[in-house]
């Protein structure tokens, strides 16, 4: 475990404080952080856990761990105290940036609409800006994500408010299920959008669906919020399974965008193609927007569009092939 831990147990031991109502308590012993925690909503104990990792890492430790009572399992390591952190330098030093990716219509005059995802890139160790799967496993319970997600809407709404996305009349925004358990992020999510009627009607918020699982209630919370600023909603990675299934049918559901696992590579007749054709009939059936992912080239373009996608993304700028 640890071998020089008094300087950090000096900094968080047997803190005891109260946010919203919730007690929460930090306590330490021997390099490991216990948290007990009352509610979902923990990103203000997960910031006095983080400074405990940053100051242990700092003097080098072995390991550091930090244990949740109501998981029973370790949380972290010090690859992911040390990737956190990274991560939490870049936000500091503003090396963050959003990234407009454009959506490529299949369909008639779908094909004329400005659609675009907005994303948000870090900047790694290399240099490199990267996209939130680089290190979202890793550093899950460091509560990066809803951070993050603050970030990229308030980021977007300075562009609109610029001008810069009167060019664009759909915008998908990815909202991690991280946030939707996170109270007070939502909340500064709500208060950046509230007001922005023009910027709301252009606004899909899209969750990963295959991580719903355990948190429709949260989910259900949060699109009876945003539906009264006139936001719309997604799903992306969809795979057809149970989860992803119940979501379609219970909630709202504008737009979905299919694993790009059946879309990259396609060949016709393939297995991957007989899916990927079967879940865009049946998700067209309930009058949503589909979304194919992993486009590199015009004929892998030319494969979704016989299939009846209505965008795709990708590499592929949109040449289209010359019929014979």
């Amino acid at each position: 475990m640890l071998n020089t831990v008094k300087a950090w147990i000096k900094d968080i031991a047997d803190m005891r404080y109260e946010s919203e109502g919730f007690i929460y308590n930090v306590t330490t012993d021997c390099g490991i952080v216990d948290m007990s925690i009352v509610d979902n909503d923990v990103s203000i104990l997960l910031s006095y856990a983080d400074a405990a990792c940053r100051n242990a890492h700092a003097q080098g430790p072995n390991q550091c761990i930090l244990c949740c009572e109501k998981s029973d399992r370790i949380l972290t390591s010090r690859k992911s105290v040390a990737l956190s952190t990274s991560v939490w330098q870049a936000i500091e030093n503003n090396s963050v940036m959003a990234v407009r990716i454009p959506l490529l219509g299949c369909r008639g005059s779908s094909e004329g609409s400005s659609r675009c995802e907005y994303v948000v890139r870090i900047r790694n160790a290399k240099g490199q800006f990267v996209d939130v799967s680089e290190f979202r496993d890793v550093t899950s319970d460091f509560n990066l994500m809803s951070h993050l997600d603050v970030w990229l809407v308030d980021n977007l709404v300075r562009q609109n408010d610029s001008g810069v996305l009167g060019d664009v009349n759909r915008i998908l925004v990815t909202i991690h299920s991280e946030t939707l358990c996170d109270n007070y992020r939502a909340d500064a999510i709500y208060r950046a959008l509230s007001g922005k009627l023009e910027l709301c009607s252009k606004l899909y918020f899209q969750f990963d669906t295959e991580r719903l699982a355990d948190r429709l209630q949260q989910l259900e919370r949060f699109i009876g919020r945003f539906s009264s600023l006139g936001v719309g909603f997604a799903l992306r990675d969809f795979v057809g399974s149970r989860i992803s299934i119940e979501v379609l049918e219970k909630f709202p559901i504008n737009c979905v965008q299919v694993n790009e696992f059946y879309t990259k590579n396609l060949v016709r007749n393939s297995i991957n193609w007989k899916i990927a054709k079967s879940e865009v009939s049946m998700i067209k059936s309930l009058n949503m927007e589909t979304v194919a992912a992993g486009i590199n080239n015009a004929e892998q373009y030319e494969i979704v569009r016989e299939l009846g996608f209505d965008f795709c993304k990708g590499e592929y700028s949109g040449k289209f092939i010359k019929r014979k």
